[in-house]
């Protein structure tokens, strides 16, 4: 790396500083010292390991006007995380990089960056749509359209993927598509007047669901005051002609995956449960609270909402004004207000469920449970609030419209049958809470799904297939574009069953994510006509055959261990030790298994998963006997929804373990770790059968502060993201595709050079658009001296027009092997300029894969011709040590048999000489003539800088001392070897000295012995 050069400096392992290279440390040759560009500090740091270029601009340019990363000439970590830092720094928050858009969170609103009229109406003057979430929908949105219009084209349906961690704005990001979908196809519908067909859904209808599904499914966490704590897939259908250019919406539905149950009953501290608790408690007015028992209590005097200890939200929105919003967007899509009553008294009643507390009727009431239950549990007699156990349980019974007496065995007792008779087991005090709180987490669960379904049913219905898992694939479904909504990769201090399922989630949708690409990638090479060559990538498929495979994968022992009697966390944990020990992604030491922990080898990096949980977690099997007594409410209304639930397709009511099914002699049962596989398997079928986008949301701080851009926050997320893989393996392709006209306007200056008298650019262009010839005509478009356009740059030492050719637009079209007629390369042009950019002109064909050891035809490499030109300063060492940077071997020889530093010393190079011999070159090799660098007069003061043993050179070889040059006068005389030098000379030129103990060379001072 050159002097001078704009780095980025690695401070820690996220973080990058600004600066440039100010000298290359002569102790050690790998390290060189680094000038901060915030102050006048300066660093050592390893140039392999802790140094990246940074990325050079036209004059005036700024990262922040670069729209596209695929533009910028390194595209590593530390110029990624910077590029975003710029633009952010300016609210330019989108970027896009290939197929994929990044959107980093501003934390605050833009001014007119997402008005619809201002997007619409710019939309005409632009030749390509701008990074913005806006674009991608129309993309999606025109894609559709274009699609419907092909015949036979089978990837009609659009599906864009957002993703991201929590907090980083997918579900704003959500909306903002959603909305925009929504107004477009209404506008198109709006312009055609007089159409019979369906009026289409407007965005305030279609936005309406929103505020429910984050009441009902959103929590505060450490990480996001409005964390999505489910996945959703919503799907949005439009109706259009194969002869009509517009497209209307005109239905939606809305799939949801994995809500966070477990946080009805706990929450970590600083972390709120579900939204509407709170509103309920903040909004409802007092006739309301006084129906639901709530008036005069607060949250804090709840069990199930006051766990984390966080009762407000911290990001400006009232819980209050979110209530009356979402009893309004209820009645929007059609919610009854007996539905809304229905659904207001079982959340209240889960509030005071929540404190319905146990004592043990052997223990008194303040001591522990010790396990035992020889009698049934009694309720306590205070509990967090005001009022008393038994009157939370009277308003849980009054509110659920239930015998209390029926209810309270079914939590303190457990129904047994053997041989046809049936026994009632007493539950030990720890069991009976973890029955109360099964219950509560279903009957949320319950409640979620049917407001889903409603939801759903209030949109406009369209015919679809039966099987869902066909519905959008099948060719006869309604056209749609969809959004996934789905959470991001986590890994906090203790990882448990819902980490292990979402990065489980993530796992998947990455490798789908690098397929998708390959297989566009690939598709592009064969449309144009290119050949295709294999990328190299890691393929995540053996983590997730760890995961899935039946019945060894990590699933199936956990369903395994949840049908056996007694089975436990340890007796999992103990499983994936014994037979996932040898697997390459899967790991646990002693450590580990001391606390039944085990780790997964992911994408992102290595989680480590507590498995205490785990079997809990994937059965939640509510007892049946607290769902039968639900059953028996004298609320229709009531009894209406716990119909539902019943009837539901996603849980299965069971008193004991999960269902069993042998098949092929192995058992196996419907964990709730195995259904969500199944589903996201359903999921990734339907995904895959359409055309995807996607958006990568970047979360800039923790704090949720705008203006605040934490770099090593950025980089963790650009990793864990797989965006950073998918940059790479684009860069291996052609992200960026060039029209023939423009790349002929962009490089006709190189083209119409003076050189150039065959191919002109108006030449070129009309063989491109006429006869449709391949972009490759273009580097091979000889001159009377055979150069390409990028020679004929690079003999100009034009740093700037050089640089275009590295665009990503063109870098993937060059060949830096092509060789004009004496068979040199760019790269040995590039090694004879005399200009100041020389050095800059080689890095960059360098870093971009130019062959430092390509030889001509006369056998010279690049530091051949380098060592022929004598420069004035250390031009020539700054052009020597790029090379040999770059793996330039110093021992090659060309046709002559000569090596660089055989030149170097013939063209009294001294420091240039000195530099090829710290990399290994060798005074003793002879060239063509047998002649050696180390019998030269000029080459005496370079002995001490020998670094490796020279070659050894035999004694019948050597008539004359290589030191003075006196012949030996016998055949047989006896001859000195210098064990540093590796020159034979005569007695006279290593005598013998009593202070050195034998003889040693005169020149070099160092040990000499006779053959």
């Amino acid at each position: 790396m050159q002097v001078y050069v704009r780095v980025r400096a690695a401070e820690t392992e996220y973080e990058w500083a600004r600066g440039r290279v100010v000298r290359r440390l002569e102790r050690d040759a790998a390290r060189v010292l680094v000038q901060l560009s915030d102050g006048d500090e300066t660093v050592e740091v390893d140039e392999a390991r802790d140094v990246r270029m940074a990325n050079e601009l036209a004059a005036g340019q700024t990262l922040a006007d670069v729209e596209n990363l695929d533009a910028l000439t390194h595209l590593h970590e530390a110029a990624f995380v910077d590029y975003l830092a710029q633009r952010y720094s300016v609210d330019q928050v989108y970027c896009r990089s290939g197929a994929v858009l990044i959107a980093v969170n501003p934390f605050k609103e833009i001014q007119g960056l997402y008005d619809l009229h201002k997007f619409h109406s710019d939309m005409p003057g632009w030749t390509a749509l701008p990074p913005h979430v806006f674009s991608i929908a129309e993309g999606a949105y025109r894609s559709l359209r274009r699609r419907l219009q092909e015949p036979g084209e089978s990837k009609k349906n659009q599906t864009i993927l957002v993703s991201g961690e929590s907090g980083a704005g997918k579900t704003e990001t959500t909306k903002f598509i959603m909305n925009y979908l929504a107004e477009s196809s209404r506008s198109a519908a709006s312009a055609e007047g007089g159409s019979k067909r369906r009026r289409a859904i407007s965005g305030s209808e279609l936005m309406s669901a929103n505020p429910i599904l984050e009441c009902f499914g959103n929590a505060r966490t450490l990480r996001n005051d409005n964390s999505s704590r489910f996945g959703k897939f919503v799907r949005m259908f439009f109706e259009g002609h194969e002869l009509d250019e517009s497209l209307r919406m005109v239905g939606t539905s809305v799939e949801t995956y994995l809500l966070e149950k477990v946080r009805v009953v706990h929450q970590n501290d600083g972390e709120r449960n579900f939204h509407v608790f709170y509103e309920l408690l903040a909004g409802a007015d007092d006739d309301k609270k006084c129906e639901l028992h709530l008036e005069n209590l607060t949250a804090q005097e709840f069990q199930y909402i006051s766990g984390g200890q966080c009762f407000q939200r911290n990001d400006g929105v009232r819980d209050d004004k979110q209530f009356q919003l979402v009893m309004q967007s209820m009645k929007v899509l059609g919610f009854t207000d007996v539905e809304q009553g229905a659904i207001w008294k079982i959340l209240s009643a889960l509030l005071h469920l929540g404190n319905v507390l146990f004592v043990s009727s052997s223990e008194d009431e303040g001591e522990e449970d010790n396990g035992t239950a020889s009698a049934p549990c009694q309720l306590a007699t205070a509990s967090p609030s005001s009022l008393t156990v038994q009157q939370h349980l009277d308003f849980v019974s009054n509110l659920f419209a239930i015998d209390q007496l029926e209810l309270i065995p079914a939590l303190t007792t457990r129904k047994i049958t053997v041989g046809g008779e049936t026994f009632h087991s007493n539950l030990s005090l720890a069991q009976c809470g973890d029955a109360r709180d099964a219950m509560a987490r279903s009957l949320y669960a319950f409640l979620f799904q049917f407001l889903v379904s409603k939801v759903n049913s209030a949109s406009p219905q369209v015919q679809l297939p039966a099987n869902p898992a066909n519905r959008v694939a099948a060719k006869d479904a309604a056209p749609c574009i969809s959004v996934l909504d789905i959470f991001g990769f986590e890994e906090f201090e203790i990882n448990q069953f819902e980490q292990f399922c979402i990065n489980y989630a993530n796992e998947k949708l990455q490798y789908q994510f690098i397929q998708e690409i390959l297989l566009t990638e690939q598709q592009a090479h064969i449309e144009e006509g290119i050949k295709w060559n294999a990328v190299d990538y890691e393929d995540n498929s053996l983590c997730l055959e760890m995961v899935e495979q039946r019945p060894t994968g990590i699933f199936s022992l956990l369903d395994e261990e949840c049908v056996v009697p007694k089975g436990s966390d340890a007796g999992f944990a103990r499983k994936m030790y014994q037979r996932l020990q040898d697997h390459s992604y899967f790991s646990a030491s002693r450590i580990d298994q001391a606390d039944f922990a085990f780790q997964v080898h992911h994408y992102a990096g290595n989680v480590r998963y507590q498995a205490e949980g785990f079997c809990e977690k994937n059965k939640d099997q509510p007892n049946a006997e607290l769902f039968s007594v639900l059953g028996k409410t004298s609320d229709a209304h009531l009894r209406e929804l716990f119909d539902f639930f019943k009837a539901s397709e996603s849980v299965q009511l069971q008193s004991g373990q999960p269902k069993l099914r042998r098949r092929s002699s192995v058992l196996s049962s419907v964990g709730i770790g195995s259904q969500f596989k199944q589903q996201l398997a359903s999921l990734l079928d339907v995904v895959q059968q359409t055309q995807t986008h996607y958006i990568r949301c970047i979360k800039p701080n923790d704090e949720s502060a705008s203006d605040k851009f934490d770099m090593a926050k950025v980089s963790s997320q650009l990793r864990y993201g797989g965006v950073l893989k998918a940059v790479e393996i684009m860069r291996q392709s052609y992200p960026v595709r060039m029209l023939h006209a423009d790349f002929v306007k962009q490089y006709q200056l190189l083209v119409a050079a003076k050189d150039s008298s065959e191919w002109t650019a108006s030449n070129l262009l009309d063989v491109l658009e006429i006869d449709h010839a391949e972009l490759d005509m273009l580097q091979q478009a000889e001159t009377q001296h055979g150069y390409s356009p990028l020679h004929l740059a690079v003999r100009g030492g034009n740093f700037e027009m050089v640089s275009l050719f590295f665009r990503p637009e063109v870098l993937p079209h060059l060949d830096l092997d092509f060789s004009d007629r004496e068979g040199n390369t760019a790269i040995h042009l590039a090694t004879q300029l005399q200009v100041k950019f020389a050095s800059r002109v080689l890095e960059l064909l360098l870093c971009f894969g130019a062959d430092a050891n390509f030889v001509n035809f006369l056998k010279q490499t690049p530091l051949h011709l380098c060592s022929m030109i004598k420069r004035s300063g250390s031009a020539t060492c700054e052009l020597m040590e790029t090379l040999l940077r770059h793996k330039a071997d110093p021992q090659k020889v060309d046709f002559l048999k000569r090596s660089p530093l055989h030149y170097c010393i013939e063209k009294d190079m001294e420091d240039e000489a000195v530099l090829l011999m710290k990399h290994g070159a060798d005074m003793n090799l002879p060239d063509g003539e047998g002649v050696r660098v180390v019998t030269s007069p000029k080459a005496t003061g370079l002995l001490r800088y020998l670094r490796v043993t020279p070659s050894w050179i035999p004694d019948t070889d050597v008539n004359e001392c290589m030191v003075c040059l006196e012949p030996f006068p016998f055949f047989f005389s006896r001859k000195c070897h210098c064990d540093r030098c590796g020159r034979v000379c005569c007695s006279d030129c290593a005598p013998s000295s009593s202070s050195w103990n034998g003889r040693f060379c005169f020149d070099c001072k160092h040990y000499a012995h006779y053959s």
